[in-house]
Formats: C-alpha cells, structure tokens, sequence
C-alpha cells in the first residue's frame, strides 16, 4: 500500500512542485492531461512492449505499463510546463499548480490501476481512489477549459518619461 501512495504522491508533489516553479496557466496544463490521458489509453500497452524489448525493465522497480502509462500521460503536461503561457498572479500560481498535481494523480489512478498488483489494504485505498477519480478528473478538467476561456488581461506599457 505505500509504495502506491508514493507513487500517486509522488506524482502529485513533483508535478505541483514543477507548475509552480514554472509558473505556467492552469486551462493549458489540464487540457494536455487530458490529451496524456488519451495517448496512454491508445498506446501505453505498446509502449510497454517497446520498453521492454529494449531491455528495460521494472526501472525505479515499476512494471513497464507503469513506466509507459506515466510517460505517455504526463508527457504532454511536461511539454506545456516547459512551452506553455504563462499563469496570473502569486495566489492562482499557487493554487493552479495545487490543482494540477491533485488532477495529475487523479487522472494517473485508473490506467496505472490496470497495471498494479495490490494486496487487500492496498485494494481498499485504490478502490476509494478510484471512485474519487471521475469527479476530481471532471471538475479539474472543467475548470481548465473555464480558465482557457477567460482573457489574461495584458500588461499594459508604463509610459516611458522623456529626458531632458
């Protein structure tokens, strides 16, 4: 049971930590968990198999469907921390980057579920995360398409004064 608490916090502490430092729009980042959650139902298994032909296996002691799993979903949310607009203000750069780590772990629980074997205390936290994911998932994902609705207002120039 803990090593899937660390792997779901861990998850969420990393990507909160990386949102914050890189300051980066709330909408943009949960639209491209969305997209990640996409590629991983649609290539995770193959990605899985490539992996382990090449060898790798059971990195950081993860199956290989885990390893592909948390790649392919959280690849694209790498790719917009790194490229995306950036977010407003000290308070919503705390709080996007709090709501993109929980909706990181939220979106990770049910691909990630299919590839863990858990003992019956380990079934029970999975089985209320796994509840939980759809709501969290959906309010996080609505509230990122909310955001990307609604115009940054942009900074206005300060009026240079002339010398003299």
């Amino acid at each position: 049971m803990m090593s899937m608490v660390l792997l779901f916090g861990g998850v969420a502490v990393a990507v909160t930590a990386l949102a914050f430092v890189l300051n980066r729009r709330f909408g943009v980042l949960a639209l491209a968990l969305a997209a990640g959650v996409l590629l991983a139902e649609l290539w995770a298994e193959w990605l899985a198999g490539v992996i382990g032909g090449l060898g790798i296996s059971g990195v950081a002691g993860l199956p290989n469907g885990v390893i592909a799993t948390i790649i392919l979903t959280v690849g694209p949310l790498v790719l917009l921390l790194i490229t995306g607009p950036k977010g407003p203000g000290k308070l919503l750069r705390l709080v996007s980057a709090v709501l993109v780590g929980v909706l990181a772990a939220a979106v990770l629980v049910r691909p990630l579920g299919k590839f863990m074997t858990l003992d019956a205390e380990a079934m029970k936290t999975y089985k209320l995360l796994s509840d939980w994911w759809y709501y969290v998932a959906t309010v996080g994902l609505v509230v990122g398409l909310v955001d990307m609705s609604v115009p940054l207002k942009a900074k206005t120039p300060t009026a240079k004064k002339p010398k003299r």
